[in-house]
Order: C-alpha cells, then sequence, then structure tokens
C-alpha cells in the first residue's frame, strides 16, 4: 500500500463543486489555499442538490487524485453526509475512479474542504448553512501577560455566524511548541483551522 507516503492535497475536482472532471483542465480544478498552520482550505458551494460528487488530488503540479476505493474500483464512493466534520483517510492516494459525494439539500450552503497539511492523506468537509464569517478584529486585555493571570481575549465577526460555523482559541505558554484549543461555543471547524473567540483564560506559570 501506499499508507505513510506523503503526498500533497492540492485541490479539489469533481462536477459537484467544480465545473467538471478532467484532471488537465486547470479551469475543473480548484485549488487549496494556505490556511492555519500546515493546512489547506477551499470554500465552495455545491452546483446542484442531491448527490454531489468530488476526489480532491496532489497538488504541486502533481495531479493525482484521492479517492475512496482501496483498489481503485469503479462504484465504490463514499458518502459523507453524515461523517461532515470528522476526519477522513483516503482510500487510494493515486485514482481517478470512484469518489466522494456529500447529499445537498441547498445550494446557498458553504461547504469547507479542509486538509490538516499538505503532506497528509486525511481530510474533512464541514457545512456552513449560509455566507461564511471571518474574524475581523481581535484584542486580548492586558496586552502583557505574566505567568498565572487572567486573559480576557476579544475577537469580533465580520457578521453573525451562520448554523456551522464556529470560532475558538488557541494559546501557548511556550512559543506554540505546544499549544490548547478553547472552544465553549459550538465546534464545528477542525482542530486545525485557528480562529479566536471571547473567552477568558489563565495562563499557567
Amino acid at each position: 500500500g501506499m499508507s505513510g507516503v506523503a503526498l500533497a492535497q492540492g485541490g479539489l475536482i469533481g462536477d459537484g463543486f467544480t465545473p467538471g472532471w478532467d484532471i488537465n483542465n486547470a479551469s475543473h480544478r480548484i485549488d487549496m489555499i494556505s490556511s492555519a498552520g500546515s493546512s489547506q482550505i477551499t470554500t465552495r458551494q455545491a452546483n446542484g442538490t442531491g448527490n454531489r460528487f468530488f476526489r480532491l488530488f496532489r497538488g504541486g503540479g502533481n495531479f493525482s487524485q484521492m479517492s475512496p476505493s482501496v483498489t481503485c474500483s469503479n462504484s465504490q464512493d463514499q458518502e459523507l453526509t453524515s461523517s461532515l466534520g470528522t476526519v477522513i483517510t483516503v482510500g487510494n492516494q493515486n485514482c481517478g475512479n470512484s469518489a466522494y459525494f456529500i447529499n445537498v439539500s441547498s445550494t446557498s450552503d458553504n461547504y469547507v474542504f479542509k486538509t490538516a497539511s499538505q503532506g497528509g492523506n486525511t481530510f474533512t468537509v464541514f457545512r456552513i448553512q449560509g455566507s461564511v464569517s471571518t474574524v475581523s478584529a481581535v484584542s486580548q486585555s492586558p496586552t502583557t501577560v505574566f505567568g498565572g493571570q487572567s486573559v480576557t481575549v476579544t475577537a469580533t465577526t465580520s457578521a453573525s455566524l451562520n448554523t456551522g460555523q464556529g470560532v475558538y482559541l488557541r494559546y501557548t505558554t511556550d512559543n506554540f511548541a505546544t499549544s490548547t484549543v478553547v472552544n465553549p461555543l459550538i465546534l464545528v471547524v477542525p482542530l486545525f483551522d485557528i480562529t479566536c473567540l471571547l473567552q477568558q483564560i489563565t495562563l499557567p506559570k
């Protein structure tokens, strides 16, 4: 098998969320962009309702496709509708047969496709019922923090959050050699996507 081989998931292809399936046609490929840490992300609306199919592909000019079929067979599609927000491990990292699909109920929903890193073989998809809000401002009080001191972090979003979107805080006491994620709000975004929220924390010594 190819497990353990570091392969990049550089983008998305398939007429469920892109213009088509021709991997050699640049207009059919939707490239992911860099996100928090080493993760990659793209946000797409479906091209219609019902079952909408897609595959991921490697980046960096290598367009090998990621399929749910371990044996690279046809008719081994994998439904992800009930698995949204969970981590999916691809079955085959070099296969143009079979695909993943989501049963889409509204074309106004936004689907966020995310990989933990370019070198991984996992991804996740989550659904936001409407537009995607961003964090437009973040502040903390006090601005200089000493060990054991309480800190209030305030984040302002560009709009109210729609169902399926959450924001949370990642903090560190050792310059991000290790870190902790705090999220008292609805957790939908995987832990490799980092934003901030209104949250009071106490930093250890």
